[in-house]
């Protein structure tokens, strides 16, 4: 009596294409976390570049200074990150309208944007 304990050939075709498949969406999945932690990481940059435009902006009437400029471009952790704004009066009294975009280049060479609408108090 014969006892056959190994695999036969099909089975460890069988064997290698589901391991093989599974290892591709392993790999796609993790692809896809790391694509999302570098946006997250830069838009926690870009959020906190526009807290900085922010605060100068609020506090240029309150130390005398003039505005910052209108255009400029920050550099944190080795990217660019480019900001505009504008103010405009609103139909509230004593504050005016504030709109700031704060835009960088993501590493797959698109352009991502983060814009901001807010009311300062007049001083």
């Amino acid at each position: 009596m014969r006892c056959n304990r190994a695999f036969s050939l099909l089975e460890v075709i069988i064997t290698v294409a589901v391991f093989s498949t599974a290892l591709v969406f392993v790999l796609r999945a993790f692809t896809t976390v790391l694509f999302g932690a570098r946006l997250s990481q830069d838009m926690t940059l870009a959020c906190l570049a526009a807290e900085n435009k922010l605060w100068e902006i609020e506090q240029a009437p309150s130390t005398g200074a003039a505005y910052p400029d209108k255009e400029g471009a920050q550099v944190i952790q080795d990217r660019e990150f480019k900001w505009s704004y504008e103010l405009f009066p609103s139909s509230y009294a004593l504050l005016s309208e504030l709109d700031l975009a704060i835009s960088w280049r993501q590493h797959a060479g698109r352009e991502a944007k983060v814009d901001i609408a807010t009311y300062l108090k007049i001083k």
